[in-house]
């Protein structure tokens, strides 16, 4: 059938055959049936205008967003309004951002303002930043909130690292704060390190606390050595204290090997001793240097804990060992008094 002809059908009585017209002009995306197409956003079926939108979204033509900036706020069904959501996105111009956003603020329906944040996210326009920032306040659904964190992650920017520090810093739901603070670490958002430290130091949570840890490990920077020492020796969480000696190797600050050496010896978690391992290791010769001037002290506890961090970096480490075999290499029952 023809261009012609299936712009034709649009106005039959025949629901399948305005149908397949619908979806055969959805898959020719030609121009000459964008003003039919637009005609029938106003099909009787709720059904077909959803195949109408669905059309007008794969065309992708600009002159579609403000008839269907209209029929959003017009259209008595949810179904509807929520496709003509995903076509905006799905044509992507910057002129739909106030609608979206509208959307994002004021609808009742928690997968209305989801579809809202997930088209702003494709449109990507600094225009939204504020209305995301919003959301992360004012939308009482984790859900949401998580897909703002998610779409300011990916827009980048002072402003939108703003918003998800408030949202480590503030939102009720530790789910929401754990994926902040993961969302900092893979942004590399060095602004952030203060508030990734204090979520590591005093947040309720251990998956935050652990994630932020990460994210620390992630940007690398020395000003956060002194929280991760803090919760590597205070933090009453394994997962915590793992994390933290895993950054505190990825920084390779030399101040750090002291309190590594005492977790290797002393704490009560193998992989936490194995993280402070490997965290010794891959700092190599500046952590060698601190372990041999305390060999010669004149404090035997200090000697000996010296003396197992000299042994495990004398073990290679190629990845497969764990705390208890590299204890059993080592025999720390052999430590010097």
């Amino acid at each position: 059938m023809s261009v012609l002809d299936l712009i034709q059908d649009l106005l039959s009585d025949d629901r399948d055959r305005r149908y397949y017209a619908v979806q055969r002009l959805g898959q020719l995306r030609h121009p000459a049936a964008l003003p039919a197409l637009l005609d029938a956003l106003q099909d009787r079926e709720w059904t077909m205008r959803v195949q109408v939108v669905n059309a007008l979204a794969a065309m992708r033509s600009t002159q579609a967003l403000e008839p269907l900036t209209r029929q959003l706020t017009q259209d008595r069904s949810g179904n509807v309004r929520k496709a003509i959501v995903d076509a905006l996105g799905a044509i992507g111009h910057e002129s739909s951002v106030p609608a979206l956003v509208q959307v994002l603020r004021g609808s009742e329906n928690q997968r209305m303002r989801r579809a809202a944040t997930k088209a702003l996210l494709q449109i990507r326009s600094d225009k939204a930043v504020d209305g995301f920032i919003e959301a992360l306040r004012f939308d009482d659904n984790v859900y949401v909130r998580k897909a703002v964190v998610n779409a300011l992650g990916r827009i980048q920017g002072a402003r939108a690292i703003r918003g998800i520090m408030e949202a480590l810093a503030a939102d009720v739901s530790s789910y929401v704060r754990k994926f902040a603070a993961e969302t900092l670490g893979n942004m590399g958002a060095i602004e952030a390190v203060d508030n990734l430290v204090e979520a590591l130091l005093s947040d309720e949570c251990s998956y935050v606390r652990h994630a932020a840890a990460i994210a620390l490990a992630k940007l690398r920077e020395p000003a956060s050595v002194r929280g991760l020492l803090q919760a590597l020796t205070e933090d009453d969480n394994s997962y915590v204290r793992w994390a933290s000696a895993h950054a505190l190797g990825t920084i390779k600050d030399s101040g750090a090997v002291p309190a590594l050496l005492q977790a290797l010896a002393e704490d009560d978690n193998n992989y936490v001793r194995w993280a402070a391992a490997h965290a010794l290791w891959q700092m190599g010769e500046e952590a060698m240097e601190i372990i041999l001037v305390r060999l010669k002290h004149t404090d035997p506890e200090v000697r000996k804990i010296a003396f197992a961090g000299l042994s495990w970096l004398t073990v290679e480490d190629d990845g497969n060992y764990s705390a208890e075999s590299l204890d059993t290499i080592i025999n720390p029952g052999q430590w010097p008094n």
